[in-house]
């Protein structure tokens, strides 16, 4: 499951990247890359905690 999820989360903050970088014209906006990287990132805590409370 785990890595599972961690895969689901490298795509979608690809795409996600890849996305910011088109509509910017080829200029990267650090704070999209930022922001949709900490997303992610507590996404998969968010999961991860969630998962936890049902095994237990």
């Amino acid at each position: 499951m785990k890595k599972k999820l961690a895969a689901v989360t490298v795509t979608i903050l690809l795409v996600s990247v890849i996305t910011n970088y088109f509509l910017t014209g080829g200029k990267p906006d650090w704070i999209n890359v930022c922001s949709a990287l900490l997303a992610c990132i507590l996404g998969i805590l968010f999961v991860l905690r969630i998962e936890k409370r049902e095994n237990t």
